[in-house]
């Protein structure tokens, strides 16, 4: 693995620090707290969108993750699952109730996921809009090269 987006805010105290000691070459390029009870934003989707493609086209591996692994990186999953396996909301729900834990703490992710496939398909949202995409994005959205605080950078002289 090349590449992380981290989605509960922690990647500066794990992965930025890690990377300069036992994971070198590491990019983190989203370290951003986001609420499973808050649908994710266009903005944000763009920028994953282009992320996976550009890592698809060049071979890379890339991770994304959160604290425990179940709702926000669940959510994402489902919505890869969605707009690159060619999956359902149904089915991607099914998964992110078969892999997550305690997805009855964040009732709002059913709905939200099957409002991120819409998105995916580019129809208008068809749930609660309290559960749909926020906002709107241009296409061309992108993650940062480097989400570290800069004092967690590795130095131009690659030490």
């Amino acid at each position: 693995m090349r590449e992380i987006v981290v989605l509960d805010g922690t990647a500066w105290r794990r992965e930025c620090r890690w990377r300069n000691e036992v994971c070198p070459g590491l990019r983190v390029r989203w370290d951003e707290a986001q609420d499973p009870d808050r649908p994710v934003d266009a903005a944000f989707l763009r920028a994953f969108d282009a992320w996976v493609e550009e890592a698809r086209r060049e071979g890379k591996r890339i991770a994304f993750r959160c604290w425990q692994g179940w709702h926000r990186a669940g959510r994402l999953a489902a919505y890869y699952r969605i707009r690159f396996d060619g999956w359902t909301a149904e089915a991607a729900i099914r998964e992110m109730h078969r892999r997550g834990r305690m997805m009855a703490a964040h009732p709002g992710l059913d709905p939200q996921v099957r409002a991120l496939a819409d998105f995916a398909a580019g129809r208008t949202c068809s749930v609660d809009l309290r559960y749909c995409v926020a906002g709107d994005a241009p296409a061309e959205a992108s993650f940062p090269e480097d989400a570290c605080p800069a004092d967690l950078r590795p130095s131009s002289s690659g030490q």
